[in-house]
């Protein structure tokens, strides 16, 4: 699904599109609380009312047993295929196999040190798209090869133009990005009153609503630069979700919104 990007480089703001790029699956657990007891996801597939067990279930039958010991709910002609292509009902199950109602989303974090903190999960607002307060490029660089020890990606969305004014923003930066073999941190703000001035207060990203922060890193790719009619980018916005060092954002608020594209 396209979204919009509100970006701002320094120098010039640009309306883009950023289009999520689907990982290879990464499978996890999500530790949620239950009456001091903890309980964890479990996907239920459902492909077909002609299914035997699907109706004794419409008629009000207990199938749950049968749901978790046995396949009778799979349909074999779609066996191997993406279950992203057809619906699924998620249920939360206690240990006595029991619906799950009331629940605390809690977020466990393990440190560098190996020190395990549990805490409640928060979510927040989306801060993406605050037409006077673009997502923005800080001053910190890090090298490719250090970004892929130092951190584990959670999503990826490409970010692509929609004219050709937008083209040349995007692609210069890919260009530079590329040429430094480095990403850049990007980070939304905070505008707030500290002494009578108005100063921006970096923010991690939150791409949706009810979503959770994250670090973001741009990396760019370009091809056939030298070829004004062949050139090509690649520029991909990187969400972290583990942070093995901190990295601290800079922004000059000096060069805020030098330029404009309209779009």
């Amino acid at each position: 699904m396209s979204m919009k990007l509100n970006l701002f480089d320094g120098k010039i703001k640009a309306v883009v599109n950023m289009g999520k790029i689907r990982l290879p699956y990464i499978e996890s657990k999500t530790v949620l609380i239950s009456d001091k007891s903890k309980i964890f996801k479990k996907n239920v597939a459902i492909y077909s009312l002609e299914n035997d067990l699907v109706k004794r279930m419409m008629a009000g039958n207990d199938v749950t047993d049968e749901l978790i010991n046995t396949d009778l709910d799979i349909e074999m002609e779609l066996a191997g295929k993406f279950i992203l292509e057809y619906p699924i009902t998620h249920v939360l199950l206690d240990s006595n196999q029991g619906f799950v109602y009331d629940y605390q989303d809690i977020e466990v974090i393990t440190r560098p040190d190996g020190k395990v903190i549990e805490r409640p999960l928060v979510r927040y607002e989306s801060n993406l798209n605050i037409d006077d307060n673009p997502i923005r490029m800080t001053k910190n660089y890090i090298k490719r090869g250090d970004f892929i020890r130092k951190y584990i990606i959670r999503n990826s969305y490409q970010i692509y133009h929609k004219d050709n004014l937008s083209f040349n923003f995007l692609f210069e930066i890919a260009q530079k990005l590329d040429e430094m073999d480095s990403l850049v941190n990007v980070t939304s703000t905070k505008r707030i009153e500290e002494g009578g001035k108005e100063k921006l207060v970096p923010m991690r990203l939150v791409v949706k609503t009810g979503g959770l922060e994250r670090l973001g890193f741009l990396e760019g790719r370009v091809r056939n630069a030298a070829d004004i009619n062949k050139r090509e980018y690649a520029l991909v916005l990187h969400l972290v979700e583990l942070e093995i060092t901190n990295i601290k954002s800079s922004i000059d608020v000096g060069e805020e919104e030098a330029g404009e594209i309209e779009s």
